[in-house]
């Protein structure tokens, strides 16, 4: 796991998570997680299409589910 990664997709999908509380502060926790869900897949999908066109291996379905797992834990406070 690159817990570096993990760390940055945090760092991002944290500060758009936290734009749309400002936007809605009645948000409920299970609406949070779920906006949470969606800006983790589309963060993990760009970063796979990065690493395929910067001539990386791509990661298999298993290690971007792995990712977005650790990076909502890492969000909800039930990190490594």
């Amino acid at each position: 796991m690159d817990w570096t990664l993990v760390r940055e997709l945090r760092h991002t999908v944290s500060r758009r998570l936290g734009d749309r509380l400002r936007e809605r502060p009645d948000m409920s926790l299970a609406s949070q997680r779920e906006f949470a869900r969606s800006l983790i897949a589309a963060e993990v999908a760009a970063w796979s299409d990065r690493q395929s066109r910067a001539g990386g291996t791509p990661p298999t379905v298993a290690q971007e589910n792995t990712l977005a797992d650790a990076t909502l834990a890492a969000i909800f406070g039930l990190g490594r």
